[in-house]
């Protein structure tokens, strides 16, 4: 049985996840388009040069200093490895950018984390785009335009981060037109205005075992942000979400404590909802 409750401003759909961090890491410069088919990558070289669609799989950690831009058809395999932004101050990004009829499949355990960006700090899917997370955690992600006041700390819990409005989606950045699918893997310890987790213009589907818990407001550990559902945006259960799932959702209406509706497909995929 699922469990929805009311906590710090937010509904959660009851579960609990685990993720995996790793260890050295190998710069990269430059705009990254990802990948060839069937490529190991373990350095910036390999990285830059695989270029196309079809299937990478990280060998090593990787540190970008501009965000991999995904415009075929891609799946990264993590791996156990992790994909870091390391921009200058003054440059923003996010880690990864999914271009208008670019499709990213995430894969396996890792991390995708040090992006910061007004939009989509960990993940921004563009207008025409969709994107499939089956596993990894994307975390210390932020929107925001303080780009030297954020250190990602995987879990958050760094400095207070101060956010001006509409910085949007600090883990993951849907768009209007985008899709986001979300089976497995975690959004966590990321920060923005609206959405610390994901923010959601586009369609966004779920089933299996996603959990988006302990994302947060303007960096203040007591805001709890989670996901961010514009007016008249839905979750879409798309299959039976397993009881590892746990998803905070707040919304533009201002009114899911009074029983507004804001999934689509639970009854059909869950037996029950508990109160509390």
């Amino acid at each position: 049985m699922l469990k929805h409750s009311k906590k710090h401003g937010n509904l959660h759909m009851k579960a609990i996840a685990l993720l995996s961090c790793l260890t050295c890491c190998t710069a990269v410069s430059g705009i990254a388009s990802v990948p060839v088919s069937a490529m190991d990558v373990s350095d910036s070289s390999s990285l830059l040069t695989a270029i196309g669609t079809g299937t990478v799989t990280l060998t090593d950690n990787i540190t970008v200093t501009a965000p991999i831009t995904i415009t075929g058809n891609v799946t990264i395999e993590l791996n156990n490895h992790t994909i870091t932004y390391a921009g200058n101050d003054d440059a923003s990004g996010s880690v990864i950018r999914v271009e208008k009829d670019g499709q990213l499949t995430l894969n396996g355990d890792g991390v995708i984390t040090g992006g910061k960006s007004t939009s989509g700090g960990g993940v921004y899917v563009a207008e025409g785009a969709e994107f499939t997370m089956n596993g990894g955690t994307i975390t210390g992600n932020a929107a925001t335009d303080e780009l030297s006041a954020f250190e990602p700390v995987a879990g958050f819990g760094g400095e207070d981060l101060v956010i001006d409005a509409e910085l949007l989606g600090g883990g993951v950045y849907v768009a209007e037109g985008a899709v986001f699918n979300m089976t497995g893997g975690t959004i966590t310890g990321n920060a923005a205005e609206k959405g610390g987790g994901v923010y959601v213009l586009g369609t966004f589907n779920i089933s299996g075992s996603p959990v988006i818990k302990d994302n947060r407001c303007n960096g203040k550990n007591e805001y709890l942000n989670n996901v961010y559902l514009e007016e008249n945006r839905k979750i879409n259960i798309t299959n039976t979400l397993k009881d590892t799932a746990e998803i905070g959702v707040s919304s533009a209406l201002d009114d899911l404590a009074n029983g507004y509706e804001f999934t689509n497909g639970y009854n059909e995929y869950n037996t029950g909802i508990a109160s509390g």
